[in-house]
């Protein structure tokens, strides 16, 4: 799996997990989680947390990460928030990442306490996603105050990092093929072809097809787009490609699939 699908199709996800086993992915939303029970181990980049009871972890758009190991009596709430939710912090959440995605503050549990109360009464009584994005956003504001910001482009990052940001830019470019990334990172289009398929399990055109989706799924749903508008404003280069890629990746049409979302 290299996308959680809920974090990428919709607007807003917030959920309880009562086992966070999930193998290495990423996503455009800013994802927060508070552990409330047991302990684990979280992944991001090339950085092991061993997580606790009281944690949060702050994963920012298109950090590579996972979860492993956790107890058996684990339980947390991850929360994935749109980062135009985000905007009155001043910062751009691409160019930058938490010095520590780990966070450890327990002068604050009693207002942590009172937030995830809040979202237990949305969640079983009135479920209303507006005040459940504001109570997510309000989770991002206590940790954000106490995160040290380092910045993400570095003339030394991971040639994975180079990738993945180039293909954020990028993928929209309907003429964007491996050797465009190859030029625009200096780096070969073997290295790319092979960190594509030995890091993330796929192909270069079938990760850049899976943003694409993604991102029209995101543009007929939330944007009221219609099938034809959204292929075309989401990279591919024709209605009958993005059917194509749609297909692969769902196994529905796109006609069939939003069909079915209706019912």
């Amino acid at each position: 799996m290299l996308y959680e699908n809920p974090f990428v199709e919709g607007p807003y996800i917030t959920y309880w997990n009562y086992k966070n086993t999930y193998p290495m992915h990423l996503h455009e939303k800013v994802e927060v989680l508070y552990f409330l029970e047991g302990t684990g181990v979280a992944i991001v980049g090339n950085k092991r947390y061993e997580y606790q009871k009281g944690d949060l972890l702050l994963i920012l758009p298109y950090e590579l990460h996972a979860y492993e190991d956790p107890s058996p009596d684990q339980l947390n709430i991850a929360m994935g928030i749109p980062i135009s939710m985000l905007s009155g912090y001043g910062l751009n959440l691409f160019a930058i990442r938490p010095e520590s995605h780990l966070i450890r503050l327990p002068e604050k549990q009693k207002r942590f306490g009172h937030l995830v109360d809040v979202l237990e009464t949305y969640r079983n009584h009135y479920w209303e996603e507006v005040n459940a994005i504001h109570i997510s956003c309000a989770f991002f504001g206590e940790v954000v105050k106490e995160v040290n910001f380092v910045p993400r482009f570095k003339n030394d990052m991971k040639a994975s990092e180079k990738l993945i940001i180039a293909c954020n830019e990028n993928y929209l470019d309907p003429t964007f093929t491996v050797s465009s990334l190859s030029e625009k990172t200096g780096i070969s289009e073997r290295s790319i072809s092979r960190f594509f398929s030995e890091s993330l399990d796929t192909s270069f055109p079938k990760f850049i097809s899976m943003m694409r989706v993604a991102r029209a799924i995101d543009l007929i749903e939330h944007e009221g787009y219609n099938i034809t508008k959204a292929a075309l404003e989401s990279g591919f280069g024709s209605v009958r490609s993005f059917n194509r890629s749609f297909k692969a990746e769902k196994n529905f049409t796109p006609r069939q699939y939003f069909v079915k979302k209706e019912n």
